[in-house]
């Protein structure tokens, strides 16, 4: 492979592709003046952060669908701090989340910011009809340059940043289809430089293969609990 950071790729060439997926560039390939971390998770513990369910009507979704607010915001600091503190272009910046209803509240967040859409850009939306399952079509929203859309939307997709909501955070460990290992690859691999993760790492850790893919960041020092630690980034 020719897109990722082999950091980035890791986790899949070892658990999607058995260790067959060769390495076609090198880390130094793939550095950008400033940027610490291929892969950084943040994990906010779920602390202010709760999941909850918002009616929604998209392509996508029609009913209540998973959104979680604090994630947003945790969001819009990071791409505040690529633009302005790592001067990385918008067009280069990719956002996933599972859900059509964080989505939504991600791109209202992020048109609104001053920062990310000074000339207040109206977003633009366009329909796709590739996706992970094929049956199905999907909305992809670009503010500013900044793609937004759902993992599904983001097969065949790759960016130079990628920064991924998660959303599910609950007490039970339940991560709905977040827990799909096609999904999980998709997610795993968008990112050529740096995949931002934001989620909670006990909630997510409930599946077997989050678990692994977590701890295997941890021992790397990619898992960080606080967001001073970002400021580092």
């Amino acid at each position: 492979q020719y897109r990722m950071h082999p950091d980035i790729s890791e986790f899949s060439r070892e658990q999607f592709y058995n260790g067959e997926l060769k390495y076609g560039i090198t880390a130094e390939d793939r550095k950008k003046e400033g940027i610490k971390y291929p892969v950084y998770f943040y994990d906010h513990q779920g602390i202010g952060a709760k999941e909850s369910k918002k009616f929604s009507v998209s392509g996508e979704e029609f009913g209540f669908s998973w959104v979680n607010t604090k994630e947003v915001e945790y969001i819009e600091r990071m791409v505040v701090k690529l633009i302005v503190e790592h001067k990385v272009k918008p067009s280069t910046i990719g956002i996933m989340t599972g859900y059509a209803a964080q989505r939504e509240l991600i791109v209202n967040t992020l048109e609104n910011n001053k920062i990310i859409n000074p000339s207040h850009v109206k977003t633009n939306v366009t329909i796709d009809k590739e996706d992970i399952t094929d049956k199905k079509n999907v909305t992809v929203c670009n503010v500013n340059g900044i793609i937004v859309a759902t993992v599904d939307a983001f097969q065949g997709r790759e960016m130079d940043f990628v920064l991924m909501s998660c959303v599910r955070s609950n007490s039970e460990g339940n991560i709905g289809f977040m827990s799909d290992k096609r999904r999980m690859n998709v997610a795993f691999t968008r990112a050529k430089y740096s995949f931002i993760i934001c989620g909670d790492a006990k909630c997510l850790s409930n599946n077997n293969l989050w678990k692994k893919y977590i701890e295997k960041q941890r021992a790397k020092g990619y898992v960080k609990n606080s967001l001073n630690d970002y400021w580092s980034f």
